[in-house]
């Protein structure tokens, strides 16, 4: 016949009990743990890969905003001639541009 269940039996049950759910709790806590040290290095990463794209968008604008005024006034200077002698009447390259600018902005404008 079945035994009645002692206060022994029970209490050594409900320690098997909770021995087990502890195990359980410790092997995904476990789990969990390395799930989130992954995550944890993929954000890491995604940080790093973000802060290196905003630097290769600024660093060209910057080098630019460094180092282009200089060389578009030196080019300007290199080139003045063409503009002043066209002036005086001595190159028509300029009265040439000239036209065409003016040509261009007529058409656009109807």
């Amino acid at each position: 016949m079945l035994e009645e269940p002692t206060p022994d039996m029970s209490i050594a049950h409900s320690h098997e009990s909770l021995k087990e759910l502890i195990e359980k709790n410790i092997k995904w806590s476990q789990v969990l743990y390395h799930q989130n040290k992954a995550i944890n290095r993929r954000i890491t990463f995604m940080a790093i890969g973000g802060y290196i794209r905003l630097a290769l968008i600024l660093i060209p604008i910057i080098l630019g905003l460094i180092y282009l005024p200089p060389i578009i006034n030196e080019m300007l200077d290199k080139y003045r001639f063409i503009w002043e002698s066209s002036a005086n009447g001595q190159f028509p390259v300029g009265d040439f541009l000239q036209q065409l600018f003016d040509q261009y902005s007529t058409t656009n404008t109807r």
